[in-house]
């Protein structure tokens, strides 16, 4: 016997029953209304009624998963995602559910407007992939160059493959996050939340592509990163008997109270850079941040070595003495501002002055004063349960550091350190109106002071640099002065959010912790673009909504989503 031909013809068995499920329409779900047939009373027929119809609602499940962003066809992430999502619904028709399972397009933003355009451009790399590992010849490529094209291209492919691997998705509720319908949803949303004064405008620090001229997110970038903000207060400390100002970044103001020195790059360059009615001292990579994030109109008046500086005095803001200022291996002129004050609780601090006291040829090298070096020390002003009053010193001998040379194990004990003063540290009683407040509650009274009083100015940095729009430009940090932004650092919101967190079924469990934590740490994001695909802000036409401030909602918009056909057309 021919086994060969006893095989079963797996692909027409497969499409034969695909026809039929879609004929059939098995996967299209719509509420189940009880009927009124009865041979009784009136009354009897409306109470049978109520209660078919109450368990055919209790015997629902609405499933929904990620949609998916058609800039590239269907790959394996597709496939994990969506078929534990198919398997979970399956599950739940087999136990009598009525389920309802929908997908849609997420098409909002740039990145499809930057694979068109790099496709007309003829951008050998994006040619390049689509030809080699996508399998577009350059012919079919060429007539991409237009993002609506671009979008049905790899729709039209994700939807087919959806179907041949057998989802169980109800397709009539499909949408593009486009579509002039679900424009109208957004609009509705955003109006509702600026009503509610949960959208405001103001001055906000975002990502920013140079090229573009946009603001950028996860989906504007490269490997769809997200850039990570964070704040950097720049210090003014006054170089005695001048009227420069060197700038020292930091992210831990609370530890002004407790500086000691000055360090600077002995190798760096740095920059006099006039900022409207100031002279500043910083790295000479710093010029393009000030412009962009500060002063647009600040400009270079000279430079200065590190020579000229080392061994002079400043004076900075909260304590009433000067710092003396030292050479430092580990400052980066091109990193911040170039310039760091030292706080000897840190331990990179402490065992480089350590280093320093003990190398006599270095204080002469640069010609410092050995009397002023041998007595620096630290300031302790900061108690941490279970750490001694020189924490520097303590974290040191924790981790078994020795040396200012064992760098990572340096880094990794400030990590530490740090991680461990913004939990449970408490300022100590020599911080004056400071005292007694927790580490994260002083660093921010801190900065409102330091701004007020003028003697500091707020900056930020990408943390997770470099990040590169899809266009291949390095990402920066602008400020823009009328940014629209979501307020998600609104109190009485987190406070519901943490309601409804507390009554969700979450596996695994340990994650309650993960969204409790990120709720409590979100603040304000900016929802708008000055370009893009998707919905325009319906109170600055000027604006396009970005790609994730869109899509927090959208899955209330599948209920209604095939009823809708033809609204607003």
């Amino acid at each position: 016997m021919n086994t060969m031909n006893n095989l079963i013809d797996i692909n027409s068995l497969d499409k034969k029953w695909q026809m039929e499920w879609e004929k059939e329409k098995v996967y299209e779900a719509d509420p189940k209304i009880g009927k009124k047939e009865t041979k009784k009373g009136k009354k009897e027929s409306a109470d049978t009624e109520k209660k078919k119809t109450e368990n055919a609602e209790q015997n629902k499940k609405y499933i929904t998963a990620a949609f998916p962003y058609p800039n590239s066809p269907q790959h394996i992430g597709h496939a994990r995602t969506y078929t534990t999502t198919d398997i979970y619904a399956r599950y739940w028709r087999l136990r009598g559910y009525n389920v309802l399972f929908p997908m849609a397009f997420h098409v909002t933003g740039t990145p499809i407007l930057a694979m068109a355009r790099r496709i007309a451009e003829k951008d050998e790399e994006v040619l390049g992939v689509f030809e080699q590992i996508y399998g577009i010849d350059r012919a079919t490529a060429a007539k991409l160059t237009e993002p609506n094209a671009l979008v049905m291209h790899f729709s039209r492919e994700i939807e087919e493959g959806m179907k041949e691997i057998g989802y169980s998705i109800d397709w009539r509720r499909k949408f593009y996050s486009f579509d002039k319908k679900f424009n109208r949803f957004i609009e509705w949303q955003f109006a509702k939340l600026k009503e509610q004064k949960l959208i405001v405008q103001g001055e906000h620090a975002i990502p920013w592509c140079p090229k573009d001229g946009n603001a950028v997110g996860a989906h504007d970038t490269k490997g769809d990163m997200d850039p990570e903000i964070k704040d950097f207060i720049w210090v003014k400390f006054r170089l005695k008997g001048s009227d420069l100002i060197l700038m020292t970044g930091t992210t831990r103001p609370d530890a002004l109270l407790g500086q000691s020195n000055l360090w600077i790059d002995p190798h760096g360059k740095y920059k006099i850079v006039q900022v409207k009615n100031e002279k500043w001292v910083v790295g000479e990579a710093t010029i393009g941040k000030i412009r962009d994030q500060c002063d647009p109109n600040a400009k270079i008046i000279g430079e200065i070595s590190a020579k000229e500086l080392i061994g002079k005095w400043v004076k900075g803001p909260i304590v009433n003495y000067e710092l003396y200022i030292l050479p430092a291996g580990f400052i980066d002129s091109s990193v911040g501002s170039g310039l760091v004050y030292s706080a000897l609780e840190d331990p990179v601090d402490l065992y480089e002055l350590r280093k320093t006291q003990a190398d006599a040829n270095l204080v002469k090298q640069y010609n410092l004063d050995q009397s002023v070096v041998a007595k620096l020390k630290p300031i302790s002003i900061i108690n941490v349960e279970g750490m001694g009053q020189d924490l520097g010193d303590s974290i040191g001998k924790e981790f078994g550091i020795t040396s200012a040379d064992q760098k990572e194990k340096l880094e990794e004990a400030k990590g530490e350190l740090n991680r461990r003063v913004f939990r449970k540290g408490i300022m100590n009683k020599s911080c004056g109106k400071y005292s007694g407040m927790s580490v994260p509650n002083c660093q921010e009274l801190i900065k409102k002071d330091l701004i007020k009083s003028k003697d500091a100015v707020m900056f930020w940095e990408i943390d997770n640099k470099p990040i590169y729009c899809r266009c291949g430009t390095q990402i920066i940090i602008k400020l823009l002065n009328d940014q629209w932004f979501i307020d998600y650092g609104n109190e009485e919101w987190k406070q519901k959010a943490r309601e409804c967190i507390a009554t969700m079924s979450i596996i695994p469990e340990k994650n309650r912790a993960d969204y409790l934590y990120t709720a409590g740490w979100l603040r304000e994001k900016a929802c708008a673009r000055a370009a893009g695909l998707g919905t325009k802000l319906p109170f600055d036409k000027s604006k396009m909504i970005e790609a994730l401030s869109d899509s927090t909602i959208y899955m209330a918009f599948y209920t209604i989503a095939h009823l809708l056909e033809g609204v607003g057309d």
